[in-house]
């Protein structure tokens, strides 16, 4: 969506000839996705709950977006890279004793993910932050 230097407010969704093609041969079809688009004169707030409450209750599948969701924890703002199997260990066991339902390990715990600058989408364990692999912490968790 844009405001033109004429003050002419152009909306694009979807496909569009200026930066993607789609060749079809004859008898082909192609089924694009849905497009969805909304206004409030909430500001960006509003439009923020205005797209929110469309996706809970109109694209989640079985009213799903209604449901209450678990209580989350993640480790990262705790432990940043410095993660290690006791560290976390001791934060399941807080977080558990506070009612949290999920306990997340969100980044620094696989390859050589040391700092923002490697291994970033390397999804092996880190052996020397948790020699024993992860198992141990899902399996200590129910």
């Amino acid at each position: 969506m844009e405001e033109t230097p004429f003050e002419q407010v152009r909306v694009t969704g979807g496909y569009n000839t200026f930066d993607f093609a789609y060749h079809l041969a004859p008898g082909e079809s192609l089924t694009t996705p849905p497009f969805y688009a909304g206004y409030t004169d909430g500001g960006i707030g509003g439009a923020s709950r205005l797209l929110h409450r469309f996706e809970r209750t109109e694209i989640l599948p079985d009213s799903s977006g209604l449901r209450t969701r678990p209580i989350l924890y993640n480790s990262w703002y705790a432990t940043r890279f410095n993660v290690n199997m006791a560290n976390q260990e001791a934060l399941a066991r807080e977080a558990a004793s506070l009612g949290v339902e999920r306990f997340v390990i969100d980044n620094g715990w696989f390859g050589e993910r040391n700092s923002d600058r490697a291994g970033l989408g390397d999804w092996f364990v880190n052996s020397q932050k948790f020699p024993l692999g992860l198992n141990r912490l899902r399996k200590n968790s129910h």
